[in-house]
Order: structure tokens, then sequence, then C-alpha cells
């Protein structure tokens, strides 16, 4: 049976013998200056009296030692908190719980010493800058509680490509724990890399570089997708290939394309070009055919050629597609959620590459492996299942024996598996489940099922290290409970919940995740009229949420800046969530899970298997009207705003802001740090895209030489639903050029075409350069039987 395939069905044994009846948990590590936090369970019948200490050592002697006297009720747990004191030359530390009043008990627990720590993050209002444009950017320090450090002064350099620092700024204050820093370049700054270095407490925090270029955007992209569900059979691919300007509207150009096997030979590969307006839809076989094997599916390497007709620009693109050999696929998975039935559960999936087949039926043979010379008479039942909306059909199977399955769809095999029972064994264990979604300020509701009826279970909440809530609860004799958690603040932006109990003197201990990606400082912003169209120049309302007295930062950058050269430079929800991993992460330990979340138990438990329980607009036709004033725009400098602001008592803020008179998408985002409330970031940025319903796009260099002929180019577009008759006028500014087929000392020059709706049509003049230095380039674009005009302007030079 060459398709068959082993799973193997593993339960996980959590368990100790318990050698005493005080069962402490604490976290192994401990900071100065901030709380620290052990729980300790009295499982004895009857009250007692412990002295903890926390002791704190440097190279040679003990720095502090904090001892308190509890008083531990029969079965109750009880949290201990010790304020660490601050302390330069602490290394380590030793926690030691000590029986009195005739108690015979003594456990001493190494503790590490984490110092407290600083992060910083550096956001640039933009990767790229040309030579004479203002370089802004901001650095935001972090403490280990995502809470800006106080009384910490930074020193920031920025160093050019050669290593000089031509911007320096010496022992500067934090506003909030933020700086923020504004650099001139001038025509003299030399092109290259640059870095912005942050130093702290005589080392190194953070750095970042950033870029001065005479850069040239690149606006075309070009999308290859399927047509249709791609199989071996039949031996070719048929593709969809959409080519558009950044802001979205079509391209014309030609296409040629190369497809690629597995072992890398030249499946299609024709000379043949296909002309692209906007989008193609192309069927290509293969010349040479996939190998027809047992493999259920093969990938094909597609390389895409694309040229703009107008500008002869190439976008070069490589796709990966898989070519699958049956129409519909199979993956059966083990469902670990709920251990309590006598049966193990599985989900079948079925789907149709990556995605979900829903309503598919499939026939699913079922048996037992023999000694019989025919598989085939091993499979002794036949059903037949239709999947759900998930793709999912969910199965139940036999625990004493091993356990065959057959997937068909249509007569084909799509999956054999063979489920392997022998690793069962029954042990003893307790399982939690979330039941609810995560909300903050909300209940969540959790259930605990054992295999065995509890007669208590002890919580333990664990976040940022901390220990923030444990609490015993007693049981009445019952395998199963639920209760609800209050998510605060303080189990922010996620945390760890541990449950115990005891069954036939072994510890048994399972724990969940509970993650909610927010942070406490509860930062919103959001935009009125989301959605709706906004025209260049237009203005927008934005309405901000923060805390109190919260320093709160904006930005926009054009988004088709960020598609082309990344958005390294800027702050977004994922280094923030970077960073508090890196403030929190713990050393995996397979045998001391508890390790493995930041924490220490004793008596010490065990893991043999560790597991986890996680869980286009319209314009309408108007009669002839009189058009406005025109409105020049000009060249685009890719981000717009970048400003900050302090929220008030009142916690909201409303900012009106005009935007720039140009045609592009934008992404805003914003971040806050309150000392109170720490850091908030909005996890996805706001977009918005300016539109009208006709307007001109420039393809003009940086640099053209003096006197030297060249060709301005540029391309019109309409949405307004037929073809009309536009004019499109160049200025001579100041008498800086000269047209190449008019008079020398002609103005402007204009020119009359058709432009029909959805197509950039091009349009383009000659000239020659009068005068060295910048000139301005000034163009005019109207369709008078609509009243509709557009105008732009944009600074190039002349060497």
């Amino acid at each position: 049976m060459r398709w068959l395939r082993t799973v193997a069905v593993c339960v996980a044994l959590i368990a100790v013998s318990v050698a005493s009846e005080l069962f402490i948990v604490g976290p192994d590590f401990f900071r100065s200056n901030q709380n620290y936090t052990m729980a300790i369970q009295n499982m004895k019948n009857k009250t007692v009296t412990v002295a903890v200490c926390l002791e704190g050592f440097s190279v040679e002697r003990s720095v502090f030692s904090i001892t308190k006297y509890v008083f531990l009720r029969s079965n109750k747990a009880r949290s201990i908190t010790f304020q660490i004191p601050y302390n330069e030359s602490t290394i380590s530390g030793t926690l030691t719980i000590e029986g009195i009043n005739r108690l015979v008990f003594r456990e001493s627990v190494d503790l590490e010493y984490k110092p407290k720590s600083v992060r910083g993050l550096i956001q640039l209002s933009k990767p790229v800058y040309k030579r004479g444009e203002n370089v802004q950017f901001r650095v935001i320090l972090l403490e280990s509680d995502m809470k800006p450090p106080s009384n910490t002064n930074i020193t920031v350099t920025v160093q050019d490509p050669f290593g000089n620092n031509p911007r320096k700024w010496f022992n500067v204050r934090l506003y909030n724990g933020v700086f923020e820093g504004e650099m001139d370049t001038n025509s003299t700054s030399p092109n290259g890399q640059y870095n912005i270095k942050v130093d702290a407490n005589n080392g190194q925090l953070v750095s970042k570089t950033f870029e001065v270029d005479d850069y040239t955007l690149f606006p075309i992209a070009v999308d290859v997708s399927l047509a249709s569900f791609p199989l071996q059979e039949n031996q070719a691919l048929n593709l969809t290939i959409v080519a558009n300007y950044y802001f979205g509207k079509p391209v014309i150009g030609t296409v040629k394309m190369e497809l690629y096997g597995e072992d890398g030979s030249k499946i299609f590969g024709e000379s043949k070009e296909w002309e692209v307006y906007g989008m193609l839809q192309v069927f290509l076989p293969f010349d040479k055919p996939l190998r027809q094997n047992d493999q259920h599916e093969q990938n094909v390497k597609v390389r895409v050629f694309f040229t703009e007709i107008d500008t002869n620009r190439t976008v070069n693109e490589t796709y990966d597609f898989t070519v699958y050999k049956y129409k519909y696929q199979a993956k059966l998975e083990q469902v670990t959620q709920d251990r309590n039935l006598s049966e193990p559960q599985y989900t079948l999936k079925i789907t149709q590459g990556d995605a979900p087949a829903k309503a598919v039926t499939v026939r699913v043979d079922e048996g037992s492996l023999s000694s019989k010379s025919d598989p085939n008479k091993d499979y002794r039942t036949t059903t037949y299942y239709t999947s759900d909306e998930e793709g999912n059909i969910n199965l139940s199977s036999p625990s004493n024996s091993t356990q065959l399955i057959r997937v068909s769809y249509d007569g084909d095999v799509i999956l054999s598996v063979r489920i392997d029972h022998r690793q069962q064994k029954f042990s003893p264990y307790i399982s939690v489940a979330l039941k609810s979604d995560v909300k903050r300020n909300e209940k969540l509701r959790v259930d605990i099922s054992c295999s065995h009826p509890m007669t208590f279970f002890t919580y333990y909440v664990v976040s940022k290290g901390t220990i923030v809530e444990a609490k015993r609860i007693p049981v009445k004799e019952k395998p199963t409970h639920s209760m609800v958690l209050h998510v605060t603040d303080k189990l922010l932006p996620r945390s760890t919940v541990l449950f115990i109990t005891m069954v036939n003197n072994t510890i048994v201990h399972d724990h969940a995740y509970i993650e909610y990606n927010e942070f406490a400082n509860n930062f919103d912003l959001r935009m009125m009229n989301e959605g709706a169209a906004v025209r260049p120049g237009g203005q927008i309302e934005l309405n901000i949420t923060a805390p109190k007295r919260a320093y709160v930062a904006l930005t926009a950058y054009e988004k088709s800046f960020l598609n082309h050269h990344g958005i390294d430079h800027d702050i977004v929800f994922k280094d923030i969530q970077q960073i508090f991993d890196d403030f929190h992460r713990i050393d995996e330990n397979n045998y001391d899970f508890f390790h493995t979340i930041g924490l220490f138990s004793r008596p010490l438990v065990s893991d043999v298997i560790n597991r986890s329980s996680r869980q286009t607009t319209s314009h309408p036709l108007t009669s002839r009207r009189k058009m406005g004033k025109i409105k020049w725009r000009a060249g685009n400098n890719h981000n717009w705003l970048w400003k900050n602001v302090t929220i008030s008592d009142a916690r909201q803020k409303t900012l009106i802001e005009h935007l720039p008179n140009a045609l592009t998408s934008w992404y805003l985002s914003g971040f806050s740090i309150d000392p109170v409330h720490g850091f908030g970031i909005i996890k996805k940025p706001l977009e918005l895209t300016t539109v009208q319903p006709f307007y001109i796009v420039d393809y003009l260099p940086n640099s053209i030489k003096l006197e030297e002929k060249v060709e301005l180019r540029f391309m019109l577009f309409s949405t307004i639903g037929a073809e009309y008759k536009a004019e499109v006028t160049l200025y001579n500014v100041n008498k800086t050029i000269e047209f190449s087929d008019r008079p020398a000392d002609a103005e402007y020059y204009t020119k009359s075409l058709l432009v029909p709706t959805n197509v950039g049509v091009p349009v383009s003049f000659w000239v020659k350069a009068r005068t060295k230095g910048e000139i301005n380039v000034r163009v005019k674009a109207s369709i008078p039987d609509v009243a509709e005009h557009d105008g732009m302007e944009k600074n190039i030079r002349v060497n």
C-alpha cells in the first residue's frame, strides 16, 4: 500500500508524585525595582506558618534580604509579593521557604537576576530621501512593562556613507519615552546609506538605516493568478495576468512567459508575445508534459516578463503554482481538545488546493490490518460523508486496534492512512479549554475536565513574567467544572493560565494561552466616513482615543512607495510584539514545563510530553458646466502626515487634516505612549485613496541635459464612462524650455486626443532645456464637454 502513512496518537503524561503537602510556584527570575510575586498552596488539613525569604547577591556578598511570615490556611492558596530594591551590583538571588512552629519543611530555589533593561525603536518618515529633503525620525524607548523609562538620557548620531557625522544630539531628554529629531540634506549630501545610532548608559540601544538617493519610483504592479484549478491530466495552466499602475489603473503592454517543472527543465517557453490591456487570460499547454507519477502534487514555476508599451519599462516576476493529481485533497488530523471521550476524535479536512472544499461527498473505507495478502480486504466498513462549510468531516475510530482509513473521490484514492494506537496509554490528566472570545474587561469562560473526579483545582495567571492571580477552587468530586476569568489590563497583551489538580497523590496540570494582542494603552485612530471618495487636496477628519495626557504620534505614507521600498522604516504592531517577546522570552524545556513559561515549581513537575491548549467610483455625466480653477498638483514627496499631539483629560481629540493635491493611496498609522498605561499602536494602518474622474500622470525624468532634445511623457486616464476629446497643454514656464516643432518663443503647446474610459492614453512633448538648474514642468489636461480638468507641475534638474 504505497500511499499508506502512519499517524502516531500520543497522550501527554504530565505528573509527579507529591513529596510534600505544600506546593510552591513562582517566577524563576526577578528584576530590580519591581514586584516579585510567588504563591504557596497548603494541601495539609491544618493551618501552618512558613517564613519566606528572598535574598539578592552581588559577586562578594548579600545586597538585600527580605523575609515575610506567611499564615497558610488549610487547603488554600496564597500569593506573597516582595518589592525588590534597586542595587546595581545584584547578579543573582535565592528564595527560601522554611517551616516554623515545629513544621519540618525547607525548600530553596536559585533565581536568575534580570537587570532592568530598555529596548529601543526608530521610526522614519520614509525610507528614502532625495537630496534637499528633510529627514524626520522618532526614537522610542520601552521597558519590560511596555512603559517609557524615567530619567533616561540618550545620544543620537547620524552617520553618512563615509563614516562622517553630519548631525549629533548629546545627552537629550525624552518626552514620554520619545525623542523627535530632524536633519536637513542638501545638494552636497552624498548619496548612499545613512545610519541613525542611539546610545544610552555607555552602550548602543538601537540603530536604523535610511537612503539618500535620486530615486525613481516604479509604479507598475503585475500579478498572475490561476483562472482554473490546475490538474496534472490537463498538462497546462490557465492563467490571468493583471497589470496596473500603483493607483489601480490598467497598463497597456506586452507579456512573455516561461514555465519550469520541479526538476528545473523548461516545460513552456515559446517566443510568442501577448498584448495586455490591463488584463489577459491565457492558456499555456506544456511543451514537455509533467510526469504522471505517484506524487499527488507537483510544483510549476512561472516566469513573467511584462513590458509597458509607452515607456519600454520591464517588470520581471516569478510565481510558483502547484499542479494536483486529483481534484480534491484530504488530510487527517487528530482532535486533542477533549480527552473525556472513550474514542479518539479525528477531523478529515477536504480541500481544493489551499481552499476548503465544502459540500463535497467522499467515500471513507475503514478497517484493521490483517495477515491476509489482499490489502483491500482489510477495509470492512464503507461510509459516505459530506464536508461542511469549512471542508471538515468529523470521524471517530476504535482505540483497541491499529486502524486503516482510505478516502476516495470519484473512484480515485486521495488519502490512505494507518493510525497506530499502540502508544496510547491511559494516564491521569486535567484538560483546559477556553469557551468564549477573549474580550477586554469582560469575562472569559474556562472549562476544566479531569480523568478522575476532582476535589479541587488551583489556577495561576501569569503575565509578563509575574503571577497576577492565584486561587484554589474546591470541587465536590466532579470530573468537570466551569469558571470565569476577568480579562483585566494586567493580562494584556497575552498571558498564560495554568491549572493543577491532584489525582491519586499525583499532580497533573494543563494550561491555556490568553492572547488578546492589545496593550493596556487603549489607543484608537479612526477616520470619519472611511471608504468615502476623497479628491486630491480634500480634507479628512481623524478621531483619536487615548489615555489623558498621552503622547500620540501620527504619520502617513504613500502606499506605492511602501510597496516598492518596504516598511522597515516604520513601526508596526508586529515590531511591538517582537519587543514584548524579547523581554519575556523563556528557554523551552521539555522536562520542566513550568520553566517554559518562566516559573519554577516545588516539588518539581516534569513533563514526559509537553502539550499546549491554544487556542471603483462612478462619476455622473453632466451637461456643459463651468470649470473650476486649476489646482496644480505638485510632485509627490511620498509622505504626508508627520505630527504629534497630547491628549486632553477628555481622552479624545479630533483633527482636521488637508490631503496633498496628489492622486495616490495613503497609509495612515499612529501610536501612543503614556507613563501609566504604556505603549499602544493600531494593529492595521488606515488606508485612504484619493480619486477624481479625469487626471494626468507624469513619467518625467529626474534630470535632463542642457540643449539636449528629450521627450516629456504623460498619461491620461478617465473613468467618466464614455470616450471624450481631451486637450493637453504644456506650458513654457519662465521660458526655460523650447518646443521642438513650435516657434522658439512659444509660451505653450496644446495637443488634442481622444480618451476612452478606463484605458491609459499616452501623450508626449519633445523639448530642449534653455537654462541650467531647476526648471518647472507644468501641464494641464481638460475635457471641455464635461467640464473636467487636471493639472500638475514638477521640478526637474538640468545639468
